[in-house]
């Protein structure tokens, strides 16, 4: 099953499906992104995937909300994801900013 996820002019813009694995994540965004919020919020959403699959889904999260001019705010502990990513990154300490 595809799941088609159009962006704010209407446009097609992005195809989940075609047996991509970890296909649980890939649902999960489209479903955040149907709302059309202005803030994604993301609790390591690359946990349990391999190095290839967290690029490919980190790839297709800021093609998808910069097309939509979105903020998004992510915790993760992979740290090939977080410089990769992030444009900007704050770390936490035992509940403590450093």
């Amino acid at each position: 099953m595809d799941i088609v996820l159009p962006n704010a002019k209407g446009e097609v813009d992005c195809i989940f499906g075609g047996g991509l694995r970890n296909e649980m994540q890939h649902v999960e965004v489209a479903l955040a992104l149907a709302a059309s919020p202005r803030l994604l919020l993301m609790d390591e959403p690359t946990a349990g995937m391999a190095p290839g699959e967290r690029t490919a889904l980190m790839s297709l999260v800021v093609t998808l909300v910069r097309g939509r001019r979105m903020t998004v705010l992510f915790t993760e502990h992979s740290m090939d994801v977080v410089f990769g990513f992030a444009e900007r990154v704050l770390v936490l300490s035992r509940g403590r900013l450093i």
